[in-house]
């Protein structure tokens, strides 16, 4: 509908339940300079960015007023945005990834990353490096300040990825998981066997004590797999038949994770204690 809402699952709406569930008290409703659906969403302690269409919307966390709009460079939605440090990434389907400096007044990317051969699924700034994921099947990681590129290959399209301290997660097209070394490259482990894919992009997630990889699945399950072992931990029904969209883990909490489906709402899953704390 056009519309980011911030909710608080500790607060909870009395007038409204989702199956069964309580519905978590809306904070606040983010419209302003919003004209497509939102495909993304990035947000810190003051600032919330939504990706629209094409565009990016740039808002107050605390007012929901429009501070800026990034357009006009992309000629296809974008599928992932990252911010931190006064950037600000956007990973498209256009194959490329645009790098905004949000001090600048100007209306163009300082820069574009162009490899890609397909539509770009995931973007990550870390440090000195970008890291992204592609359709086409690549992790590539650039070194802005040294100048390289590294590319790590995957033998299916990657729809969604997630970082680890040390690796990376992508989510690949066969129903399989990789979990890449950031250090050397390379393939550490693989999770598969719980969740089905094949015609959705399906995020992923690591939960804070880098313990366990969650993911989306197209049955409407979130399924956990071991990091370490590999093996399948857990399933999570949804109460739905449509594939999970999207989900994330809590950046401090290991039993909280936030998942949604093409339909019905979001649910928010973890122990008694986690949410009462």
């Amino acid at each position: 509908d056009q519309s980011v809402r911030l909710r608080s699952p500790l607060r909870r709406d009395s007038a409204r339940r989702t199956h069964s569930l309580p519905a978590a008290l809306t904070v606040h409703k983010y419209t302003d300079g919003i004209t497509h659906a939102v495909a993304s969403v990035a947000v810190d302690e003051d600032t919330c960015v939504a990706a629209s269409g094409q565009a990016m919307v740039w808002m107050d966390l605390v007012t929901g007023q429009l501070k800026r709009r990034f357009q006009g460079t992309h000629i296809a939605r974008i599928n992932h945005i990252s911010f931190g440090n006064d950037v600000i990434l956007s990973a498209s389907y256009d194959a490329t990834v645009c790098i905004w400096d949000c001090k600048s007044n100007s209306t163009v990317p300082f820069h574009r990353l162009k490899e890609a051969k397909d539509s770009v699924t995931w973007c990550e700034l870390d440090d000195k490096l970008i890291r992204t994921t592609s359709v086409d099947g690549s992790l590539r990681t650039y070194d802005v300040r040294g100048g390289q590129l590294t590319e790590d290959k995957c033998p299916s399209p990657i729809t969604g990825a997630a970082s680890a301290s040390d690796c990376v997660a992508v989510n690949c097209l066969d129903s399989s998981i990789r979990m890449i070394d950031k250090e050397i490259g390379g393939l550490v482990n693989e999770y598969s066997g719980s969740h089905r894919a094949g015609n959705y992009g399906l995020p992923c997630a690591i939960t804070a004590d880098d313990a366990s990889v969650v993911t989306g699945s197209e049955d409407g399950s979130v399924c956990c797999y071991d990091l370490v072992r590999g093996t399948p931990l857990q399933r999570l029904d949804m109460k739905t038949t449509k594939p999970v969209c999207t989900l994330d883990t809590h950046p401090l909490s290991s039993s909280l994770c936030v998942a949604a489906s093409f339909e019905g709402p979001g649910i928010v899953w973890g122990t008694n204690t986690d949410l009462v704390e």
